[in-house]
């Protein structure tokens, strides 16, 4: 898989993922992180169908799903400010994903 399909994938699932990451428990969102950041260093991710399980996902991931956990778990540890995430912003679809999200829930 291309780098800019990866990409696209990642703003795809983020639209999914992000609201749950922003609910869930902090120290269940942490214990996840740590596990997937572990997962990410015994496979590559961006070309694995996994499944992968996370603690605190109740479904199997592929690769990219755990990737989007990373990207978006960061993103909203460091508190959704874009001026800590800037290398993450530019690697990612972070602010288009934003808009997506908040347009749905009707906050943006």
């Amino acid at each position: 898989m291309s780098a800019e399909a990866a990409r696209a994938a990642v703003g795809f699932y983020g639209v999914q993922i992000l609201p749950r990451l922003r609910a869930m428990d902090p120290d269940v969102r942490r214990k996840m992180l740590v596990e997937a950041k572990s997962l990410s260093g015994e496979v590559t991710l961006q070309h694995s169908r996994g499944p992968h399980r996370l603690p605190g996902w109740d479904a199997p991931l592929s690769g990219l799903q755990v990737v989007t956990i990373m990207v978006f778990g960061l993103f909203v540890e460091l508190g959704e400010r874009q001026d800590l995430c800037e290398p993450l912003m530019e690697t990612w679809p972070i602010a288009d994903t934003l808009l997506l999200v908040d347009r749905s829930s009707g906050t943006g």
